[in-house]
């Protein structure tokens, strides 16, 4: 009995000496692995070239210690599922440094970007090469519908779902991203992004939640058409890098410009590149600071909610952002917001009623595939705005319509209109309110927006307002009984109306925003945006 418990201890020792070298082999869903070591230490001012993915028990970063992927690759390290920040320490677990392919997308000749994301989707599926697989969770693809993704990441600069091109439909996911993202005007670091014409990607029964400055939670470029139902997305201010100066520097602004009264460093949505459509539909969208549906950098584009909530979380932000020739439109829509429920530096903005009428027209124009079904859950109703300043803020031209039964809450002014050409157009036949608690329905003033001081290249805000010194001069021969080009243009129609009216615009000379080096002033064109 003694010599058969020695045997049978003899043969389990040999066959765990057998097991131990492919301890750690790869798991289903993820690349092959190169499995000759388990324990691996980089010592400090030494660096490890990753040749191929690698699954380790245990890596350890000595300070000044380093680790690079080949030429033309990027690499990511995952513990436990987790992307995670490649910087000096003893990392646990399941740990992966994922070998992928370069992603490289161009801002411009300084901002060059080396994209690596979870799930990387062309035409042909889910890309292995381009993607970080260990970080996706066990998902499924089949028939272009994405499930059961869960990609978590702390470290910075690392994008969850990027879709390029074709037609998918991600479902049951979730993605939480805690750290910076790079660039929120090329996608360097979005939780979802969708780019490219001929590019669709519906987010249906999705979770996204950012926490960090410029770590959007949704992007659309180039393009795309981004739809987003039955979801709830939320972006969460993070922490500046020390050194930073805030600027409107295009692809290097990473918070709000403070000239408009508002401060954040996230925005929850942003819309690049031209004729890009994105369109929320029964959907919970929300942003701590900054903004929650922006528009950036283009021209042509479509952003739409319809049924949704869009909410300012924090003490500072916007509900939506147009600029250009966009059209930013809300149908049955709540929208509670700390300071603006919209800025417009061009562009539309429409308040209105999600009439099965309206809502069957949008589905055709903006591609947005509902079913019969679909159309006929969405409940008709009415848009309300709930602001604890104003309503709709103009540094720039632009239109607003508010139709229907909508009705707005204000503590402030309705209507802000800073030196521009606006038009306002306001029809209560359907039962539209506009309610301020002080009093005011329509400010006009000057613009008090000082614009960026360009300082080694960089606009930064360091713009200072100066009151005008001289008295306002009568313009010789202006005709204030005529239609005029530079008018602000208000129509109120079949709507009782409780306030005042305000015009306190000087004349006097235009503010940096208006007239300085930067044509587009604090979210111009050519100048970056808000």
């Amino acid at each position: 009995m003694k010599n058969f418990f020695i045997n049978i201890s003899a043969m389990l020792f040999a066959a765990a000496v057998l097991i131990l070298p492919f301890v750690g082999c790869s798991t289903t869903g993820s690349p092959s692995a190169a499995m000759n070591e388990t324990i691996k230490t980089v010592d400090a001012g030494s660096t490890w070239v990753v040749a191929e993915t690698t699954r380790l028990n245990r890596l350890t970063l000595a300070d000044g210690a380093s680790i690079k992927a080949p030429k033309g690759h990027s690499v990511t390290l995952t513990v436990d599922g987790v992307e995670t920040g490649i910087k000096a320490g003893t990392y646990k677990g399941d740990v992966v440094l994922t070998v992928t392919d370069a992603n490289i997308v161009k801002f411009n000749n300084t901002l060059i970007h080396h994209f690596r994301e979870a799930l990387y989707l062309d035409k042909s599926g889910v890309a292995a090469s381009k993607s970080v697989l260990p970080a996706a969770g066990n998902y499924t693809l089949e028939n272009g519908i994405l499930s059961g993704a869960k990609i978590t990441s702390v470290g910075e600069n690392f994008n969850g779902i990027y879709v390029t091109e074709g037609h998918y439909t991600v479902k049951n996911t979730t993605v939480d991203f805690t750290g910076n993202g790079g660039n929120d005007f090329a996608g360097y670091g979005a939780a979802v992004m969708s780019t490219g014409i001929g590019t669709t990607l519906v987010l249906d029964g999705v979770s996204v939640k950012t926490k960090g400055a410029v770590r959007t939670a949704c992007i659309a470029d180039h393009g795309s058409n981004l739809i987003v139902k039955n979801s709830t997305i939320e972006a969460r201010n993070g922490i500046l890098p020390a050194g930073y100066v805030s600027n409107v520097s295009p692809g290097e602004m990473m918070d709000v410009p403070w000239m408009l009264g508002l401060s954040g460093n996230c925005r929850a949505t942003n819309l690049l590149g031209d004729n890009t459509t994105a369109t929320y539909i029964n959907a919970s969208v929300a942003a701590e600071g900054w903004g929650v549906l922006s528009i950036d950098n283009s021209q042509k584009t479509k952003l739409t909610a319809i049924n949704s909530k869009v909410t300012v979380t924090g003490v500072s932000g916007y509900g939506t952002y147009a600029i250009g020739d966009s059209t930013n439109a809300f149908y049955g829509c709540v929208i509670n917001v700390a300071d603006y429920a919209a800025v417009i530096r061009g562009g539309l903005v429409i308040f209105g009623a999600s009439a099965p009428e309206t809502l069957a027209k949008l589905n055709t124009d903006l591609k947005l595939g509902l079913t019969a079904d679909e159309l006929a859950g969405l409940k008709k109703t009415r848009t309300t705005v709930n602001s604890k300043r104003f309503g709709v803020m103009w540094h720039g031209q632009g239109k607003v319509k508010v139709q229907d039964d909508t009705v707005m809450n204000t503590e402030k002014a309705v209507f802000l209109d800073k030196g521009q050409t606006v038009d306002i157009n306001v029809d209560g036949s359907k039962g539209a309110q506009l309610n301020s608690q002080s009093g005011v329905i329509l400010q006009i003033m000057d613009d008090d927006d000082p614009g960026p001081v360009t300082i080694n290249g960089l606009m930064a805000n360091k713009g200072v307002y100066k009151e005008p010194t001289e008295a306002p001069v009568k313009a010789e021969g202006f005709d204030t009984t005529a239609a005029n080009s530079t008018d602000v243009t208000a129509t109120f129609a079949n709507i009782k109306l409780a306030g005042d009216f305000y015009n306190a615009i000087t004349g006097g000379a235009k503010t940096g925003a208006d007239a300085g080096p930067f044509a587009g002033g604090a979210g111009g064109p050519a100048g970056g945006a808000a």
